[in-house]
C-alpha cells in the first residue's frame, strides 16, 4: 500500500478532469463519493462499496447512469471496478493513483502532439482547393504551431461575399429564364 497525499491526488485528479471534454458533473460525483470511501478504508488498494450507498453518495438516481459512469472511469483509467455478480452484493473498487495516471496522461499527450501536427497538415493538403475552401463547402482549415502544439481553427467567413454572390446569380438565372 502506498502513502497518499489527500491534496496532491486531488489535485492531479483535478487536472485529469480538466483536460477530459467529456467528463460530466455525474463523473466528479461519483469519483469524488468513491475518493471519500477510499480514504475512510485507509487508501487499501481494493475496497468494497455498494451500488445504492455510492449512488446515495454521489446523488446519482439511475442505475443505468451509474454503469455508465463507472464504466468511463475505467476507461479513463482513473478506476479498476469488479461488479458483483447479484443485484444485492458488493462490488469491488481500486482508486488509482492519479498522480501516475496524470504522469501517463502527459506522456501519451507528449506523443499525440507530435503526430497530430502531420495529420493536420495531411488532412488540410487532401480536403482543400486550390482557394483554401473544403470540398464541398465553403470553410477553411487553418493550422497553426505555439509552443509547439499544433492549433486547428476553422474560419467559417472566408468567402461570404462570394457565397452572396453566388445564391444572387442562382436567384437572377432562376427567373431569367424565357417563358
Amino acid at each position: 500500500m502506498k502513502t497518499i497525499n489527500y491534496i496532491k491526488h486531488l489535485n492531479a485528479w483535478y487536472q485529469l478532469n480538466n483536460a477530459n471534454p467529456e467528463v460530466k458533473p455525474t463523473h466528479i460525483s461519483l469519483y469524488l463519493a468513491l475518493f471519500q470511501l477510499w480514504n475512510a478504508n485507509r487508501f487499501s488498494d481494493f475496497f468494497i462499496i455498494s451500488r445504492s450507498e455510492i449512488m446515495n453518495k454521489g446523488k446519482v438516481g439511475s442505475t443505468t447512469t451509474f454503469s455508465n459512469v463507472m464504466k468511463d472511469m475505467v476507461r479513463w483509467g482513473w478506476i479498476v471496478y469488479q461488479p458483483s455478480q447479484s443485484k444485492y452484493g458488493e462490488s469491488k473498487v481500486r482508486m488509482l493513483y492519479a498522480e501516475e495516471v496524470l504522469a501517463q496522461y502527459h506522456k501519451m499527450q507528449q506523443g499525440y502532439s507530435t503526430t497530430t501536427k502531420s495529420k493536420n497538415e495531411t488532412r488540410k493538403a487532401t480536403s482543400a482547393t486550390e482557394n483554401g475552401t473544403r470540398i464541398g463547402g465553403t470553410t477553411a482549415i487553418e493550422t497553426e504551431t505555439r509552443n509547439g502544439q499544433v492549433v486547428g481553427h476553422i474560419n467559417k467567413t472566408i468567402n461570404r461575399k462570394q457565397k452572396q454572390e453566388n445564391i444572387n446569380q442562382s436567384i437572377i438565372s432562376k427567373y431569367d429564364e424565357r417563358l
